[in-house]
């Protein structure tokens, strides 16, 4: 989106700069090409994909043309071609050769093709290369203090406004507001360059103007292309007196918006005292780097420069330029990029209820001793409804580790009496992941939101209270407890430091204690908790006060009594001295919880029968086969009698009696009877 050629015309009569505006003739701006950030988990399974490369060995060829047009009393003596656009030196970026067609000759800062006594007709010219380029970081291995206080001279002009970077209160106020409080230099411009991202959309909308739109007008309209974006970021900088240039050059991308791999692309980098000069791309989202899709042709302190310049001599001769065509050619893919980062991806409930949010939790340890930068993306199933973005901006100081989240929410609508298990994954930018899962059912624990934003809240808290590292909290209590039980939570808090702290909360949800904690000194609080519904529930613990912040959660899980229902008995009205007969009943667990170690006795006239189950979760039946000899003359009954247990091992009773009436019977029945009895009796005996 840079001015591409600025053509310049001596003739013995005048001397003029030409700015061709019209389309066919001169192309105002780069082809700026947006990495969007893709499903990552495709980009990371793709070992060797460009963004993911270690370093990369390019051959890059631009060709390009022009054509003199007069009539046949046109003179012209010479013509000359400045090409400022070659790959140049840099940390990131070895030249391995250059060789240009026709032959030209390098001078400061550019390669002169020069014809003379040129044809009224068509020119060539092309320069071709072999450039190897790495995506690795500056190493900035200590912190450089914001703001900066003493500016070598020679970077005054890139603190400046210019025509395109310009500088206005409103750039002024962005900038400030985002580096408020701030000490640390690669802090700034990290929220500078990930304000620019998140804020200002990638549109093509301004690619058909005939210039790269000013930095005020895009901070103003929210969107441009890649040099406009470029263009704030580097406003916004210089606007805190931090030198930033403009960089053209080179880029790779697979986005669908383009129909070409590799085209001209704009980014910044930024100086570091001590350190050099910095990448940063806020289209690509790469903040401290580039990758290795990226071949840097020049860097200067204003975008609205020119990629070629032509003059030449004689009368009655138009010059017309045609467009810069770029073929780059992967000759070798190095490795996979190192893995600077370790991810370890978890969440706070393992298992909750439908309905239920959930904090995902990566932890992110910088594995080098220089800051690191980079992109994390969620990856997550459709039955879960991400809560704040799914993308996260990371910076890492060097060694350092740090913790990003994602509030997610399980479906309500999911099917009772179904475990779902939920796989989640963390893809970096840098091409690296890590997975993890969690399962959702009835009755598990449910998070409601503000619960997980108070537990979100404690932990970025102790995060940023350094002596939290010296206090240990430590509670002990019963995992399970039955409704309307008390419970006992013992909390041990442990000062290991060497700071007094006073004005200790310690708090279980709102009951709360204040206590004052020497050095080397612990202190027990007991809290009562009581609980009025059945499911998991989750209690947080924590103290804090000025100085520290520390928070232990507590799952719980809350059962019902384990009860039953005897029902549905069936047994005949009236008893006949004859007949086989059943009596048929069953039992129906009336609560969510499972009896255990249930024992189920019946007994007919002290003729017992029993069954032994070791948990019933539904409803059993159960049928009993009798005859007459179990029969009494004047009084038949039956009871079923039910003990079963709790997980604490209390005992529970249920039972169920009922009489049932003979008929009338005769002389010869009572004495078969008698003898019945008598036989149940002599056996009772032995």
């Amino acid at each position: 989106k840079i001015t591409l050629f600025t053509i310049s015309r001596f003739s013995n009569v005048s001397k003029k700069d030409i700015n061709r505006s019209d389309s066919r003739d001169i192309m105002k701006k780069i082809v700026c090409f947006l990495i969007f950030v893709f499903i990552l988990s495709q980009v990371a399974a793709q070992s060797n994909d460009i963004f993911n490369a270690e370093s990369l060995l390019l051959e890059v060829t631009m060709n390009s043309d022009f054509t003199l047009e007069g009539s046949s009393d046109s003179q012209i003596e010479f013509v000359t071609a400045k090409f400022n656009f070659y790959p140049i030196e840099n940390y990131n970026q070895e030249v391995i050769s250059i060789e240009t067609y026709p032959e030209s000759e390098f001078k400061k800062d550019y390669y002169e093709f020069k014809w003379n006594n040129p044809q009224l007709t068509k020119y060539s010219y092309n320069l071709k290369t072999k450039v190897k380029t790495y995506n690795k970081f500056l190493k900035v291995k200590e912190k450089v203090k914001f703001p900066i206080t003493e500016l070598d001279p020679d970077l005054e002009e890139y603190v400046q406004k210019t025509d395109k970077i310009d500088i206005n209160e409103d750039i002024i106020l962005q900038a400030s507001t985002l580096a408020q409080g701030e000490d640390d230099l690669y802090q700034v411009v990290f929220n500078l360059a990930t304000w620019t991202k998140q804020n200002i959309n990638y549109s093509l909308t301004t690619f058909t103007s005939e210039a790269s739109q000013k930095a005020s007008w895009v901070l103003e309209n929210k969107y441009g292309v890649c040099d406009e974006l470029t263009n704030l970021f580097i406003a916004m900088c210089r606007s805190l007196n931090i030198p930033a240039r403009f960089v053209s050059g080179i880029s790779y991308t697979n986005s669908e918006l383009f129909t070409e791999e590799w085209g001209l692309h704009g980014w910044a980098e930024v100086y570091f005292p001590d350190y050099g000069w910095v990448s940063f791309d806020p289209t690509y989202g790469q903040y401290g780097y580039v990758d290795a899709g990226h071949v840097k042709l020049r860097d200067s302190f204003d975008s609205d420069k020119t990629s070629t310049k032509f003059e030449w001599l004689g009368n009655n001769v138009d010059l017309n330029p045609g467009l810069i065509d770029n073929q780059v050619i992967v000759l070798d893919e190095g490795d996979k990029i190192h893995n600077y980062v370790d991810i370890e991806l978890s969440q706070i409930g393992n298992e909750v209820d439908f309905g239920s949010y959930n904090l995902i939790e990566a932890n992110l340890k910088n594995k080098m001793d220089y800051y690191v930068t980079f992109e994390l993306a969620l990856s997550k199933s459709q039955e879960l409804e991400l809560i704040d973005d799914r993308i996260k901006f990371v910076l890492l100081e060097p060694n350092k580790e740090k913790s990003v989240y994602w509030i997610v929410k399980v479906s309500d609508d999911l099917k009772k009496h179904y475990v779902y298990t939920f796989p989640i994954e963390a893809f970096s930018s840098l091409g690296y992941s890590d997975k993890s899962n969690f399962d959702s059912s009835e009755r598990s624990v449910k998070y409601e939101y503000d619960q997980i934003m108070s537990l979100l809240n404690n932990m970025k808290e102790e995060e940023q209270k350094v002596y939290s590292k010296n206090i240990e909290l430590k509670c002990s209590y019963p995992n399970l407890t039955y409704v309307n039980d008390t419970i006992n939570v013992n909390c041990n808090v442990v000062n290991k430091g060497n700071v007094l702290l006073n004005n200790l909360n310690v708090c279980l949800v709102k009951d709360c204690e204040k206590i004052n904690l020497g050095i080397s000194q612990t202190k027990e609080i007991i809290f009562d908790k009581q609980f009025t519904q059945i499911g998991e529930q989750v209690l947080t613990v924590s103290t804090k006060n000025g100085e520290v912040s520390k928070y232990e959660q507590l799952k719980i899980t809350v059962e019902g009594y384990p009860n039953f229902e005897i029902l549905n008995i069936t047994y005949p009205e009236t008893l006949d001295f004859g007949p086989e007969f059943n009596v048929m009943f069953e039992l129906e667990k009336v609560e969510f919880t499972n009896p255990e170690n249930v024992n189920v006795v019946f007994a007919f006239n002290n003729m017992e029968t029993s069954w032994q189950f070791d948990e019933i979760e539904s409803r059993q039946g159960f049928t009993v086969n009798l005859d007459k000899s179990i029969l009494d003359p004047k009084d038949n009954k039956f009871d079923i009698t039910v003990e079963f247990y709790d997980k604490n091992n209390k005992k529970y009773v249920k039972t169920y009696e009922q009489s049932v009436p003979i008929k009338n019977v005769g002389l010869f029945d009572r004495i078969m009877m008698f003898f019945y009895g008598l036989e149940r009796w002599i056996d009772g005996l032995f």
